[in-house]
């Protein structure tokens, strides 16, 4: 019926019959806006076939074209032969109208926007319409063209949208590059000042590890030095006992005359040990063994300068164990002062072993940090 619409051209009722059955055999409560508008196109057309002959009408409704060619045969679908000569066929050049035409439809069919018979609908009419040229277009052709033009809008705002999208996407993925770059280098940092603090935790540790050492090293001294004194003391308390002994014991009885050989071997031998001048240990070995009453004026000299002699050790002793006794309390105040400091390097390095195993373990985990800062 529409082929039979004489009052409209030719490529407007091949339009309209592309568009038949996209949008006729829709039902009308699915029918999209534009569909409806070419059902309404199909409508003006069909109004006219009062107008059309009864047998025209007869064969347009069994699908035959009716056309000024003799017989309406359908176009051969054959391959063309070759050329008689055997000379390569040309190709057919493509017309650019239609590869643009192509380009639109590939276009329309991305429209997700519509509906996909809706999308089919539009790509069947654009040959019948796009391509006629627009002061040759019929008001039906114009409408398809804006059908079109609708839907081409709405792929580019669709595209724009997925662009700005992207574009987000794209920016925040910056952002967030940025921030782990900034992530990465804030951790890097953070490692080198746990590695800067555990150098100096370290070199803390060897300083309090070194004091330790030269305070047990001092207490080592001051209990060397302590103990020199005591024995020093000892010995001289045992000398000058010995001195006073002999000096008040035998040695006054051989003066007085009442000794005898063993008296006169005990002082001998205290001479001796004590050194006493050599000369005067010979000549006490004979002035000695003398009672008073034979005693020359050279015996008499001999027992005063042994006299004399014992009284010197005597004295001396006595110094030394007053100087050891007046240092005794020195020594012991600096034993006192080494151990006090010995606990308190001791704590001193217990403290920084601690800090060095902490700053050790912060590094380790920085680095951790920062290995997975980088990798993010």
């Amino acid at each position: 019926m529409v082929n039979v619409a004489e009052a409209y051209p030719e490529n407007v009722r091949s339009m309209l019959n592309e568009a038949l059955q996209h949008s006729l055999l829709v039902t009308k409560d699915q029918r999209h806006p534009m569909q409806q508008e070419c059902v309404g196109m199909v409508k003006e057309v069909l109004a006219i076939r009062s107008s059309v002959p009864r047998t025209t009408f007869r064969r347009s409704c069994l699908g035959l074209q009716i056309t000024d060619s003799a017989a309406g045969k359908m176009p051969s679908m054959k391959r063309p032969a070759a050329s008689a000569t055997g000379a390569p066929i040309k190709r057919q050049v493509l017309d650019p109208l239609m590869m643009k035409c192509e380009e639109i439809a590939a276009m329309v069919n991305v429209a997700e926007a519509y509906p996909e018979n809706v999308r089919s609908m539009l790509n069947a009419v654009l040959q019948h319409s796009l391509l006629v040229t627009k002061d040759q277009r019929q008001p039906m052709q114009e409408e398809c063209v804006g059908m079109v033009g609708e839907v081409l809008a709405s792929v580019q705002a669709s595209l724009q949208a997925k662009v700005e999208a992207l574009q987000g996407k794209l920016a925040d993925s910056d952002a967030a590059r940025a921030a782990r770059e900034n992530a990465a280098g804030a951790a890097a940092e953070v490692v080198k000042q746990k590695i800067e603090a555990t150098e100096v935790a370290r070199a803390a540790l060897g300083e309090a590890t070194a004091c330790l050492r030269n305070a047990r090293a001092a207490h080592k001294a001051a209990l060397s030095e302590q103990k020199s004194g005591e024995e020093e003391y000892s010995n001289a308390e045992q000398k000058k006992a010995t001195l006073e002994a002999v000096s008040t014991g035998d040695f006054v009885s051989l003066q007085q005359g009442s000794g005898n050989a063993k008296a006169v071997q005990a002082v001998l031998q205290v001479a001796k040990d004590f050194n006493f001048d050599q000369q005067l240990i010979v000549a006490a070995e004979s002035a000695l063994l003398k009672l008073p009453a034979d005693r020359g004026t050279f015996d008499n000299i001999v027992f005063e300068q042994c006299e004399e002699q014992f009284n010197n050790h005597i004295s001396a002793l006595s110094t030394t164990m007053t100087n050891c006794e007046a240092v005794k309390g020195d020594r012991a105040a600096k034993v006192e002062s080494a151990v006090a400091e010995i606990a308190a390097a001791e704590e001193k390095e217990h403290t920084c072993r601690e800090e060095f195993s902490a700053a050790q373990v912060a590094s380790a985990e920085a680095e951790v940090a920062c290995s997975a800062a980088g990798q993010a």
